[in-house]
């Protein structure tokens, strides 16, 4: 189960791997245009990524259903959901064009000055084009990991990649276009990314068998919107306690803010390993579950768990044992005061949180996607907020109290998590 498990997520990995380094270089790029592109290349960063992210993670059902549909060998099934999932993606994309384009009013209206809303404006009119053929490749993408095709997973990206750093530098620094310039090579990168998916899918002897037509149309939307409205529910949920988590750091001042940043980052170069193992176990779980293969879920669960543990144990002993040198490494010339205590509770958190994603991909294998998604959003913003503020400002603990209120809340979330599992488990005997 070990090599299994390894197998899938390393491609899951390196997709997304791919895609997180090639989006951070772009607005490297856009950020070096100017002073003012730079503080509203902050804005269009976090206004993308946690609109994009909770709206992609509807489409994560496919995945998991596909995986199923292929554990039963019912390829009619896993075509059927292909379709149903290019349906949701034209339904998605309409509500999140409007949202886009308007975006700019929001922030004005949200007190952002007028210089930088004009400049996020520009990008995000050109960015709203690539909305709809994202969801399309996302669910092309989707299917991929549930079929477990490897080769597609690893290719499709790499060159999408190419496509987007090429135009991205072409459009920023060759032409006058600006901010705009970035939301073409965005929306070049979706469509190519979507097209040479496509061709995938048509060249390979193995799409025939999924394209074919299947079981009622109702019963299958009403399947994918059932497994993935909890799970966009539970990110955006997750990704709006976070960003109320910044604005509490804010508070104390630009040091603590700093300090916060830079730890944050680290984070989240670990959140992508860990969430492609998560999704990897999801994929083998939902494979097993079909078929009712009782000890290989089991095996898959533990194996994950263990695996997790012993990859953020050792992101853990980094932690504690070179937060000076990582500090360094971000900010090049000078130490952030207490760092050395952020990364301390923070390597504690990241072995907390790292099997509190992977219980997430168990479960969800399983099909059980609204018990963990009521659990997590209950402790982290009636357990996890209030005492982040709590330790933070009452207590005086500052950055330390608010990462620590938001590890009680993950704490608790884990407890309930493994205690589901262990019900489940045990009614497979």
């Amino acid at each position: 189960m070990f090599k299994q498990l390894l197998s899938l997520a390393f491609p899951i990995a390196g997709s997304q791997c791919l895609n997180v380094a090639s989006q951070f270089i772009c607005m490297l790029m856009l950020a070096s245009l100017s002073p003012h592109i730079l503080a509203a290349s902050a804005l269009i960063f976090s206004i993308q990524i946690s609109i994009t992210v909770t709206s992609l993670s509807l489409l994560f059902a496919l995945s998991i259903l596909v995986a199923h549909a292929y554990g039963n060998h019912n390829y009619s099934e896993i075509g059927f959901l292909l379709k149903q999932g290019w349906q949701y993606s034209f339904w998605m994309s309409i509500p999140l064009m409007i949202l886009f384009w308007n975006i700019h009013h929001i922030l004005l209206w949200c007190g952002q000055p007028a210089e930088l809303t004009h400049l996020i404006k520009a990008y995000f009119h050109t960015y709203v084009w690539s909305v709809f053929p994202t969801l399309l490749a996302v669910c092309h993408q989707q299917v991929a990991y549930g079929l477990q095709q490897k080769r597609m997973i690893i290719i499709s990206s790499l060159f999408s990649v190419i496509i987007l750093l090429i135009a991205s530098y072409l459009l920023l620094f060759k032409t006058t276009l600006g901010v705009a310039g970035l939301g073409i090579a965005m929306t070049i990168q979706a469509i190519f990314y979507f097209i040479i998916t496509y061709i995938y899918f048509h060249s390979s002897g193995w799409f025939k068998k999924i394209y074919g037509s299947c079981t009622t149309l109702s019963q299958q939307i009403h399947t994918i919107w059932s497994i993935g409205w909890p799970i966009s529910l539970q990110i955006g949920g997750e990704l709006l306690s976070f960003s109320i988590n910044t604005v509490m750091v804010g508070w104390l001042g630009i040091v603590a803010l700093s300090a916060y940043q830079v730890v944050n980052q680290y984070c989240f170069l670990v959140i992508v390993p860990i969430f492609s193992l998560s999704q990897a176990t999801s994929i083998l779980i939902g494979m097993q579950w079909s078929n009712k293969q009782f000890d290989k879920i089991k095996s898959i669960a533990y194996t994950s768990l263990y695996l997790v543990i012993f990859i953020t144990s050792i992101i853990a002993m980094i932690f504690i044992l070179m937060p000076n040198q990582l500090t360094l490494f971000y900010t090049h010339h000078h130490l952030i005061p207490g760092m050395v205590a952020i990364f301390s509770i923070m390597a504690v958190g990241q072995i907390i949180d790292g099997i509190r994603n992977v219980l997430l991909g168990i479960l969800r294998g399983m099909l059980d996607v609204k018990f963990p998604m009521m659990i997590n959003l209950i402790m982290l913003w009636l357990v996890g907020i209030p005492f982040s503020y709590f330790f933070a400002f009452t207590l005086h603990w500052d950055v330390v109290g608010i990462i620590a209120g938001w590890l009680l809340g993950i704490f608790f979330s884990v407890v309930m998590m493994w205690y589901r599992l262990r019900l489940s488990l045990r009614g497979t005997k």
